[in-house]
């Protein structure tokens, strides 16, 4: 029954298009590290693009941001049965607490590796890209990518997974548990930055930080440039007790998992139960209504339907469905982690912190936007445009006497509305930022008129391909590989000297992330 469990779960989640399209993300994070010049992770100096070193690297920081996704394969696995009603089937089966809990869990945690791969792979196709300078690069060497993936990811993955798979198990909601990632993975950076700081935690911060940066950092502190390009990390001493102490973390939460999991149905809660009174009491009072046809009122005429109301109508319902959709929520916390991070490990000249000004902040947060935005505009372009044909209602609406572009302008100024949203997130980081920084002017209206309004015309143009990419596709998963690489194309034409409007965000100075990293080099930009 086990084995069967974990099968069947591999089975569906790798029939499953958000595992193809993290695949393509991240394999497109990977191919960009080492085949532009615009992002360097662990090369420092003369490093190679393909060196262990940098590797290592980029291995262990983006497991962190690899948390969204692994919350999609775990937290999916046990939050699906109480989502679709399928519950009460499974409970009644003489299929065990411990069968389903490991089983779901060694299901989901397999499909995370193997989407994690992906990351490797597109880092070792960067690099073998022939407009790559081959000075950057070094000898290929499997072990060089199969060594970090098996000492860092692997570990991480496990030991992520579980404490996701503890949390949806615990809360029984997959946005309850997109947003205690956005939570974890702050309080991640928020402590390690803190940390970070201060040398007398050095060796501390090494031992016991869970997804072994700072252990990767202390490990190779004092390294050249030649054993950066050559040597594998030793796995012993300080880095040994890390890895052991990630995978003894995530043993610990699978056992707490399995041992708060019950197979009885979960009594509702004071709020659920308010919500069904609620309910009951408007049904009742829509049933004591008596029904009045007034057909006698109705006549029947040749009129044009009236164009603007319609207008009006769609637009207000795609503005509450975004305004109202719990993933916008996660998407803003997304605006104020990012420009919290950029603005928290900013450059700084001779080693002594800059001075918050509005110009500096601005610059930080205009420049790590570009990628985020557009994968935001991608994710909600395909949602809306295909969101009635995935509930099986298009072919009502196509039957309605209405125009299409009814139906498609509202969508665009909904994205537009999103990104927008943001983007203000961002600019609100940025003002805390001065005012925990010290700064004597806070300078709002140069945010308005440097970073709002010119971002309205790009972002405008955002919604509108995400929009225009959507209707011309067969399905939304294809359309989003498109915008992913036309993101990929637009990184290399870049590089060739062509200038495109909708990368302007992309184009600010690069972030020196070294102490999130120890030792390590990684720029953000």
């Amino acid at each position: 029954m086990f084995f069967g469990i974990t099968g069947f779960e591999i089975r569906y989640q790798l029939r499953n298009p958000v595992f193809w399209v993290a695949v393509a993300i991240f394999f497109l994070i990977g191919f960009a590290v080492t085949a532009s010049e615009n992002i360097q992770i662990g090369t420092p100096g003369a490093v190679h693009e393909n060196a262990p070193y940098a590797i290592a690297v980029a291995t262990s920081v983006f497991a962190l941001f690899y948390l969204f996704v692994i919350t999609a394969f775990v937290a999916n696995a046990i939050v699906r049965d109480d989502s679709s009603g399928f519950a009460p089937i499974v409970r009644a089966t003489p299929v065990t607490r411990t069968q389903i809990i490991l089983g779901r869990f060694l299901g989901g945690v397999t499909i995370a590796c193997l989407g994690y791969v992906a990351l490797p792979i597109g880092m070792w196709a960067g690099s073998v890209m022939p407009w790559v300078d081959p000075e950057t690069v070094g000898p290929q060497n499997f072990s060089f990518y199969a060594w970090p993936f098996l000492i860092f990811a692997i570990p991480n993955i496990f030991m992520m997974s579980a404490l996701l798979f503890a949390l949806a198990t615990r809360l029984r909601s997959m946005m309850a548990a997109y947003i205690g990632t956005v939570a974890l993975v702050i309080g991640y950076l928020v402590a390690s930055s803190i940390v970070g700081q201060k040398i007398e935690y050095r060796d501390i911060a090494a031992r016991y930080e869970p997804l072994g940066s700072n252990a990767l950092g202390e490990a190779t502190r004092y390294w050249t440039q030649a054993e950066m390009n050559s040597r594998l990390v030793e796995l012993s001493g300080t880095l040994l007790f890390n890895r052991v102490l990630t995978i003894v973390l995530g043993i610990l939460f699978l056992a707490l998992t399995i041992w708060g999991f019950t197979m009885t149905e979960r009594a509702p809660s004071r709020w659920r139960l308010r919500r069904l009174e609620k309910r009951q009491q408007l049904e009742e009072g829509v049933a004591g209504v008596s029904p009045t046809l007034g057909g006698e009122l109705i006549n029947a005429r040749d009129a044009r339907p009236s164009r603007w109301p319609q207008f009006l109508a769609r637009l207000r319902v795609e503005v509450r469905q975004v305004l109202t959709s719990p993933g916008l929520i996660v998407l803003g916390l997304f605006g104020i982690l990012l420009s919290g991070v950029l603005l928290w490990f900013g450059p700084s000249a001779y080693g002594t912190p800059d001075h918050p000004t509005p110009s500096a902040v601005l610059t930080i947060v205009r420049g790590g936007f570009g990628i985020s935005l557009l994968l935001i505009a991608a994710f909600y372009g395909g949602e809306l445009v295909w969101r009635e044909r995935d509930r099986n209602i298009n072919e009502i609406i196509d039957s309605t006497p209405i125009e299409s572009w009814i139906m498609t302008v509202p969508k665009i100024v909904a994205i537009f509305l999103v990104l927008l949203i943001v983007n203000i997130a961002g600019m609100l980081t940025g003002v805390a930022y001065e005012l925990i920084g010290g700064a004597h002017s806070l300078g709002l209206s140069l945010y308005v008129t440097w970073f709002i309004i010119p971002a309205a015309f790009d972002l405008l143009q955002i919604a509108v391909l995400a929009v225009f990419v959507q209707v011309l596709m067969p399905n939304k998963y294809a359309g989003w590989a498109v915008l992913f690489a036309y993101f990929v194309g637009g990184i290399f034409l870049t590089n060739m000297g062509y200038s495109d409007p909708l990368y302007r965000f992309g184009g600010g100075p690069q972030v020196p992330l070294s102490d999130f990293v120890g030792q390590g080099s990684f720029w953000f930009g």
